[in-house]
């Protein structure tokens, strides 16, 4: 699901450094699927979340997305 920017739930969350949320919502996985993602300005939810500064959602998404990703 996405908004009108093409943001999902994944981007919105690393705007807005809302960590908690994000786990409540998804629980302790991330697919890499989700984090491929891009909105309409072509950022990953990896580049939402630094450019909002949200330092506890970027270690969050690298402790908890599937290894494959990283090596991407």
């Amino acid at each position: 699901m996405r908004n009108y920017k093409y943001e999902t739930i994944f981007h919105i969350a690393g705007k807005n450094n809302a960590l908690e949320s994000l786990q409540w919502i998804v629980g302790r996985h991330v697919f890499i699927d989700h984090m491929i993602k891009r909105d309409f300005e072509g950022n990953s939810p990896l580049h939402s979340a630094a450019k909002a500064g949200s330092l506890e959602i970027l270690r969050w998404y690298c402790q908890h997305v599937t290894k494959g990703f990283l090596e991407i």
